[in-house]
């Protein structure tokens, strides 16, 4: 086991949490409809998954991550707009 990141920290936020709903709730949409609406934004066609966010906290955790710093990183499918 590596354990050279050991007494290291890493900050993840998840600054768009909810917004489905919410964003669902004002266009009078259920949030599976809201949800097809995101997916069919999204160039990969697909909606993120904890999974997703936890391999990109494994990542940035992990030697491979080590000179990324003070970045805001976006795990979302690429979605070009909400609106």
């Amino acid at each position: 086991m590596d354990t050279s990141m050991q007494n290291q920290r890493v900050l993840i936020t998840a600054g768009a949490a909810g917004i489905g709903r919410a964003m669902a709730a004002a266009r009078g949409m259920t949030i599976e409809e809201q949800e097809k609406d995101f997916v069919s934004r999204a160039s990969l066609r697909t909606m993120v998954t904890a999974e997703d966010i936890a391999n990109m906290a494994l990542f940035l955790a992990s030697a491979a991550g080590q000179h990324i710093s003070g970045q805001a990183l976006s795990v979302c499918g690429n979605v070009e707009t909400l609106g």
